[in-house]
């Protein structure tokens, strides 16, 4: 009996190791990248429900599938070993542009927004732009994440469909609960967001909630504090299209760059102290807070983006329009300037 007896409790004993490996074996699965819906959020919201992993789309490596482009959409400028552009199609297909060999490669598809700051350039650690993907999957430093819920990225921040913001915090995703429509960054860890009643915020991990900085904004851009620029300026236009500057006090001089800026604008964009205004009639003003305007550039523009002097245009005529200026300050002096200017016309795969 007591042979009996001891049998059956090794045999129960073996049933529940056997138990506890399975639902290890679970656990693990369910971690995993091609089942994982999220990562984890921040502890005031409740943690979203795993889907079925039949419901999850494979993660998009490298199939790459061309689709027929209407019109380029989005457009950026990156360095960081070398200087590219990136170019977004209508169709979900991202482009790289190397000024250094006049090539057009195809990147990525099915892409629904990117973020392709100097510090995310292919090559740098993580390994490519920040990007948000039509089928529910994130590029976020360097890492694959299920978020079918987002829109739009800029730097390591992603836009919700409802509005919130999630970022990576401490390895952990955090949610910003508030009502944004766009955002923009200029460096990855930090962003600036306007919400639904055209208020405009400033929120970095470093403070508690978003700052407000203007209202009645309908867009922005922003000169941050780095080796060029000496001061951290916020440029607004305003609903009734003036232009409106918040000026970093201890720094700025802005006598000299409200002299130098039109009355109204469209659009802004601004890098390091060099700017691009849309005007009125679609057409760009191009110069720099302290030196003194550069021109007028007669391109209607859908969209563009401005690094430190180097800028990219998508024209009303569906093509961009990139100038590239290289320093020659450690080589010969191409000219009184100091600078080799490139030109280049990118038409639409």
């Amino acid at each position: 009996m007591k042979k009996f007896l001891a049998f059956l409790l090794c045999f129960v004993l073996i049933l529940c190791s056997c138990s506890a490996e399975n639902e290890a074996e679970k656990e693990e699965e369910s971690s995993s990248p091609a089942s994982e819906s999220s990562s984890s959020v921040s502890p005031e919201s409740s943690v979203p429900e795993e889907p079925e992993s039949a419901s999850v789309p494979e993660v998009p490596f490298d199939e790459l599938s061309e689709n027929e482009n209407g019109s380029f959409r989005k457009v950026e400028i990156s360095c960081f070993y070398t200087l590219n552009l990136y170019a977004l199609t209508d169709s979900g297909n991202l482009y790289r542009f190397d000024y250094t060999d006049g090539s057009m490669e195809f990147y990525r598809a099915g892409v629904a927004d990117f973020w392709a700051g100097s510090f995310y350039e292919e090559g740098s650690h993580y390994g490519g732009p920040n990007m948000v993907f039509e089928n529910g999957w994130a590029f976020a430093k360097g890492e694959y994440y299920y978020k079918p819920d987002f829109t739009a990225v800029a730097g390591d921040y992603f836009l919700r469909s409802d509005g919130k913001i999630e970022y990576i915090d401490e390895g952990e995703w955090k949610i910003l609960d508030v009502n944004a429509k766009t955002i923009k960054a200029r460096q990855p860890g930090s962003v600036r967001f306007l919400d639904y009643e055209n208020n405009l915020y400033r929120f970095t991990p470093y403070i508690e909630e978003p700052l407000l900085l203007n209202k009645n904004v309908t867009d922005y851009d922003w000169n941050f504090f780095d080796k060029i620029n000496y001061a951290d300026e916020t440029i607004c236009i305003l609903e009734d299209g003036k232009i409106d500057i918040i000026f970093d006090e201890e720094f700025s001089d802005p006598e000299t760059f409200l002299s130098i800026i039109p009355e109204t604008a469209k659009k802004v964009h601004t890098s390091s102290g060099y700017f691009l205004f849309q005007k009125e009639d679609g057409t760009y003003l191009y110069g720099h807070k302290k030196h003194g305007i550069t021109g007028n550039i007669d391109i209607v523009g859908t969209d563009a983006h401005i690094n430190f002097r180097d800028y990219a245009i998508i024209g009303a005529d569906g093509n961009i329009y990139l100038h590239i200026e290289d320093l020659t300050f450690f080589g010969e002096a191409i000219d009184d300037n100091y600078t080799v200017t490139h030109d280049f016309i990118i038409e639409l795969p």
